[in-house]
């Protein structure tokens, strides 16, 4: 079976890589939409493709590199078998825009989704969240 690209979304997408476990999917998914105490939520967009089925991290950064320049988000998550296999279900996120964080990637909490997410570009700088990468990989914002 052939890959499907990365779309074109009118939010950052969080692509489904992993189908072994339905509800376990839909637990992340909620995991990524709680709303802080101020109400705000992600701005992230649920993408499934049984095509991404078993993808690796390394295949989810060549896609991630083959999009093109004009691509409008600066981050692609993916909720792969580890973030199905893990307890603290870590998506990995990687750099879309091609600049000087082109390729970087890292793991990072669905709760924390939405604080970088929604603030990457404005208030806090992708390499901020990065600099909390731990030792497992794993950038938490607590």
């Amino acid at each position: 079976m052939t890959i499907s690209k990365i779309p074109r979304t009118k939010q950052v997408p969080v692509l489904r890589c992993d189908y072994s476990n339905d509800e376990l999917w839909e637990h992340t998914w909620q995991e990524i939409q709680n709303a802080t105490e101020e109400d705000f939520q992600p701005t992230v967009e649920r993408v499934e493709d049984r095509s991404w089925d078993g993808l690796d991290t390394a295949v989810a950064l060549e896609m991630v590199r083959s999009l093109k320049k004009s691509y409008p988000h600066p981050l692609v998550f993916f909720a792969d078998a580890i973030t199905m296999s893990t307890p603290e279900h870590t998506l990995f996120v990687a750099w879309a825009w091609k600049d000087e964080y082109e390729g970087q990637s890292m793991r990072c909490l669905p709760s924390d989704v939405l604080a970088i997410e929604n603030n990457v570009i404005d208030n806090m700088p992708w390499e901020e969240f990065y600099d909390l990468v731990g030792e497992d990989g794993v950038s938490r914002m607590e």
